[in-house]
C-alpha cells in the first residue's frame, strides 16, 4: 500500500496519495508500534506530501517528531535521521517564505485600501 501512495504522489495526485499515507501510517502504528523505524519512515512520507500540498504546518509539526524520534531510536547521525532533517529544514523554509508572501500581499491589500479611503 506504500509503494502504490508513491505512485500516486509521482502522478501528482497529492491529496489521494496523503488520504492512502495515512491508512498506511495508521496501520503501521498499530501493527509495528509509533517507534518502529518503518513507521517514521511513514511519518517522513506524509509529512513530505503534506508540505508539498502546502499543509506547511501540519508537515512542520510531523517532520520534527520524527526528526526527534529517529534521534532518539536511531541516533543522530543515522542516514535516516539526517534525511529527516533536511526535509525538516526545507518544510521550514518554504513555511518562512509563505509568510513573508502572505505578508507583502496583505501589505499591499493595506496600501491600496488605505489609498482608496483618502481618496
Amino acid at each position: 500500500m506504500g509503494n502504490l501512495a508513491t505512485i500516486i504522489y509521482d502522478l501528482g495526485q497529492l491529496e489521494d496519495a496523503e488520504k492512502m499515507e495515512r491508512e498506511v501510517l495508521a496501520l503501521r502504528r498499530e501493527i509495528l508500534g509509533p517507534r518502529h523505524p518503518t513507521t517514521l519512515l511513514s511519518m517522513a512520507s506524509l509529512a513530505i506530501t503534506l508540505k508539498d500540498n502546502d499543509q506547511l504546518e501540519e508537515a512542520e509539526n510531523m517532520m520534527q517528531e520524527v526528526v526527534t524520534l529517529q534521534r532518539e531510536i536511531l541516533g543522530p547521525r543515522h542516514r535516516d535521521t539526517v534525511s529527516a532533517q533536511k526535509e525538516l529544514s526545507l518544510i521550514r523554509r518554504q513555511r518562512k517564505q509563505s509568510i513573508r508572501s502572505t505578508r507583502k500581499r496583505l501589505d499591499g491589500y493595506t496600501r491600496a485600501r488605505v489609498r482608496s479611503v483618502k481618496t
